[in-house]
């Protein structure tokens, strides 16, 4: 008895130190307006990052997109949509940190 006892326990403490990511909310707007606000925003925050070398032997290239999280936070903020934890903190962008 008291093994089980000390495994739901351990369990609760466990399941209690695993906190859900913060999400993006938004008073009385849907699904769908979520998607759009973050697709729209996805667009706005990236951006291209190329690069080459070469030598008289040997070149390669590459290129990639890059999202600036930062600037997708503040466009979201910008459109209404604050992060918000479990416990129903809002978390807004904060430039220079």
């Amino acid at each position: 008895m008291q093994k089980i006892l000390a495994f739901g326990l351990t369990v609760a403490v466990l399941s209690g130190c695993a906190t859900a990511p913060p999400q993006y909310h938004k008073e009385g707007a849907t699904q769908g307006e979520f998607a759009q606000t973050k697709y729209q925003c996805l667009q706005e925050s990236q951006q291209s990052s190329s690069g080459s070398t070469s030598n008289p032997w040997y070149g390669s290239s590459e290129s990639e997109v890059i999202t600036n999280h930062q600037l997708y936070r503040a466009c979201m903020n910008a459109h209404g949509w604050y992060l918000q934890s479990a416990g129903g903190e809002q978390h807004s962008t904060v430039f220079g940190r």
